[in-house]
This record gives C-alpha cells, structure tokens and sequence, in this order.
C-alpha cells in the first residue's frame, strides 16, 4: 500500500547480491541460448525471436527498472502478443522457457534472502498478512543431515503476468513478494499499484483507512464494536462502479479490515490511555525509553509510527490512519 524507493532495490541489485545476481544471469543465458537448438519445444520462428530478445545484453531483463520493462513490453508484443503466449496452445514452450529462465529455481532459494534483505515482512498489497523468510532446516531423508537454510514465508507476485510476460518472469523490478491469499485472487489479472518508486518524491501511500463520521462516538457510548463502521480510500475506485485493477475489487481490502474492528477497539483505549498527562509521567519514570521517540512511538501506538515503515509489520497502515484519525500520531 505504500511504494519503496527503487534505489533500495538496486542497492541490493549492484552490490549486496550483485555476485550471484550476475551467476543468475550468465546461468540464464547459458541456458537459453542451449534451449534455441532444442527443436522440441522452439518451433516457431517466433519462439526463437523472443528468446533472442531476452537475451540481448541491452536489455538487462534481470537488473533494468520497470520503466525501462514498459520500454520492452511493446518489444515483445510485436513478437507475439500476451493472448497468444499465454494460451494453452503454447503452454509447453512457455513452461519450458520460464524453467530455463531459472524463476522456480531462485524463487525458493535466492529470493528469499533477497527478500529478506530489503526488510519486507507484511504483504505489499493487504498489508494484512506476515510475508517473511525464515531460517529454517532443509532436512535429508536419505542422509539423514539437516542443512541450515533460509524459507521464504511469502509467495512472489508478477506485476506483469508471467503467463503474458515469461520474458520479464526473473525481472526483479516486476517481482512483489506477497501473501498467499493475495497472489491467488490476483492471478495474471492487472493491479494499478506499482511497489517500486523510481523518482525521488515522498514515498506516501494514496490509499487511508478511517472510521466513519460518528462512529468513535458511538462506539463510546454502547462498547458494541459493531458500531465501528471503517472507510478505505482508494483513489482508483472512485466510486461504487467496478474498477479492474484497483486494490478494493481485486483484493476486497475493507472487507479485511472489517475482520479487524477489536484492534480498532485498541487504538481507542489507547487513545484515552496515553493522554499527554500520562505521557509526561512516563517521560519522567522512563527517561531513557520515552527520550527514544521511534521505540516509545512504538509502544504508545502498538506498532511501527512512520509511514515508510508500514511495511514491517501486518496491520501498520490501518492502526496508522486510525490512530492519525484519532489525531495520537
């Protein structure tokens, strides 16, 4: 629900993971360019062009950002257009290239290091469930050994599908890690948000959550969550009418949220807790602690205050707005 600076991203890209990104690379090529003599599966004159063009070194399909993707997609498409590729006819050259691209290979073992390492820990689109990678044990039947490894805990989104795109199915620009139940429902269908900012504005979310007018007060009043009445703005769905590909129909955000009114119930009681009295008497017994405004912002809100952290951790976003609702943060 927020974007990430793309610098983050290529960080990690040319330097971090920069040596077993380019083995991912030569590795791929290497395998590609033994797939183009393999007249099983490259039978079409098209099929040999668009391995041609992913392999061109100009085109960085691994390491290039996505506006320089969305520079290729109409490179690709007058090679053969997204209907075409993913349909069921050419399933087995799809299938095969995706394998020699090497994605199923890395998504399990490369990927979640990655991952980790860009510090992504709740689903970029609900932001409602943990997405995480792990260490963990691989354990060995036969040998009987266990060998120390790192588990992703989260499921790797295509922005652009990589039924229509397999050329851009390893482009780790194009690549969300997200929650199982997200990258279901989405499947190849389009979703407006884009995780990665490549320019140099204020990394700010467009989406909020907020309580109905009205609704605090009467929550107040009867203790009855079901009084709590929760708003989600998405600006790509401006109104009632369906809107393919904003995260309200694709992903039924509110209805989420609308699981979540006890933390609400929270957000309240905290708001009532922490009033600036009480936060000047804890400033006085906890000097050290509440002198650390990220860590006793923390405490006082009940999870990370800073929008750019949302996220860190499952829920952020919506106790966020609550809270600023509020007017605690």
């Amino acid at each position: 629900m927020i974007t990430i600076f793309s610098a983050e991203l290529e960080q990690l890209i040319t330097k971090s993971f920069k040596t077993e990104i380019d083995t991912q690379e030569a590795d791929m090529i290497g395998r590609l360019n033994t797939l183009l003599n393999d007249k099983t599966v490259v039978k079409l004159k098209w099929h040999e062009k668009y391995i041609q063009e992913i392999i061109k070194p100009a085109n960085k399909i691994i390491i290039n950002k996505f506006s320089e993707l969305e520079k290729l997609m109409p490179v690709f498409d007058k090679i053969v257009s997204p209907i075409i590729i993913s349909s069921k006819r050419h399933k087995k050259f799809r299938e095969r290239l995706l394998k020699e691209m090497g994605y199923s290979d890395n998504r399990s073992k490369l990927y979640a290091r990655f991952y980790r390492a860009l510090g992504l820990k709740a689903c970029v689109y609900c932001n409602a469930q943990l997405t995480v990678a792990v260490d963990a044990e691989s354990y060995d039947k036969r040998k009987k050994t266990a060998t120390a490894v790192v588990s992703a805990k989260f499921q790797v989104d295509h922005h652009l599908a990589k039924s229509e795109y397999p050329c851009f199915s390893v482009s780790y620009y194009n690549l969300y890690p997200v929650c199982a139940t997200c990258n279901n429902i989405k499947r190849a269908n389009p979703v407006k948000f884009k995780l990665y900012n490549e320019g140099t504005t204020p990394n700010t979310s467009v989406y909020s959550f907020a309580l109905k007018a009205g609704s605090q007060a009467k929550y107040e009043l009867s203790l009855d969550i079901n009084d709590i009445e929760i708003i989600f703005t998405d600006p790509d769905k401006p109104n009632a009418t369906y809107v393919l590909g904003s995260l309200t129909d694709t992903f039924d955000i509110k209805g989420i949220y609308d699981t979540q009114k006890d933390v609400v119930e929270e957000v309240i009681l905290r708001s009532r807790i922490y009033n600036d009295s009480y936060k000047q008497t804890l400033l006085t017994e906890f000097p050290k602690l509440f002198n650390m405004s990220n860590l006793s912002d923390r405490v006082l809100l009940g999870t990370y205050a800073d929008s750019e952290d949302i996220h860190k951790r499952p829920l952020t976003k919506f106790i966020q707005d609550i809270a600023k609702g509020l007017n605690k943060v």
